[in-house]
């Protein structure tokens, strides 16, 4: 038995169908089961009923703006179940529109347990060290380079590297933006 399959019989993946017009249209047991609902509960609700507000417009884009191939490689998604707890799940699958009307997106999601709260962990470290630089005095910069800079030659080509690789201001505090006599009301950043 390969892989795949050992999988799928023993263990049941989380899935389930929502349409264009904002239903669900099918939620696997095991998916029901983790947001705490009887599989037949769910069928033919509003998508609001397990569905973060973020996660709805990241399905109503797809809706709105169909891939070509059908596929649907990475979404992060955000459920609510039956208690208010939240789930964090990645998610791929297939958006089917061409043969179907309203359209249909099938998921097979992951939930992402302990990493979503190493997520939220880092987001939130992030947010205060970027709330920290923001208001610093100090002029802080960063310039983040698309293209590597290689530092195992010449000083010179360095330097050349330095200045024609591609690259582009990840980080300006409000202190640098003030160097450049930048507006208060610009992004720097942007």
């Amino acid at each position: 038995m390969d892989t795949l399959n050992l999988l799928v019989n023993k263990v049941q993946p989380l899935s389930g169908t929502v349409s264009a017009d904002g239903r669900l249209v099918s939620l696997s047991a095991s998916l029901s089961d983790q947001l705490g609902y009887s599989p037949e509960e769910l069928r033919n609700q509003p998508i609001e009923r397990i569905y973060s507000a973020e996660s709805i417009r990241t399905l109503q884009l797809l809706f709105a703006n169909p891939p070509a191939d059908q596929i649907i490689h990475s979404l992060e998604l955000t459920l609510i179940r039956h208690n208010g707890g939240l789930l964090q799940v990645v998610a791929c699958g297939l958006l089917e529109w061409r043969s179907v009307q309203p359209a249909r997106l099938h998921l097979l999601k992951i939930p992402l347990g302990a990493l979503a709260h190493r997520l939220r962990e880092m987001h939130n470290a992030n947010e205060v060290m970027s709330q920290m630089l923001q208001s610093a005095k100090v002029a802080y910069w960063c310039i983040e380079f698309s293209e590597a800079v290689n530092i195992n030659t010449s000083q010179d080509e360095i330097v050349r590297q330095v200045f024609e690789n591609d690259s582009h201001w990840r980080m300006c505090n409000r202190a640098m933006a003030g160097v450049y006599e930048m507006p208060a009301d610009v992004d720097f950043n942007q």
